[in-house]
């Protein structure tokens, strides 16, 4: 696969994976940059495991995410694959309210 295959099989991917402004999501774990742009910078590790909410989209750079950590707010982008979206259990119950009737 050449740069522009890589790159566009990204892009692919983060529009199909289901995750928009507005979600909340757990940084699961570190990748390697294969199409994503930005790459993974190391203070960015201190994220993993942590929850923040997804505030801007950029295919190609991938999603921005927020977060309040030392009494500061940050922002970085972060790649899909390295994204778990956190359900709000109040829609869930809902959801399962409705589907039980």
């Amino acid at each position: 696969m050449n740069e522009d295959q890589v790159v566009f099989s990204y892009i692919e991917g983060h529009e199909s994976c289901g995750l928009q402004v507005g979600d909340k999501v757990r940084v699961t774990h570190q990748i390697e940059p294969h199409g994503w742009d930005p790459g993974w910078g190391p203070d960015m590790d201190e994220y993993i495991g942590k929850t923040g909410e997804i505030t801007g989209d950029d295919s190609e750079y991938g999603f921005i995410l927020w977060f309040f950590h030392e009494g500061e707010e940050c922002e970085f982008y972060f790649p899909f694959q390295a994204l778990e979206k956190i359900r709000d259990p109040k829609k869930s119950k809902k959801s399962q309210t409705f589907l039980n009737l």
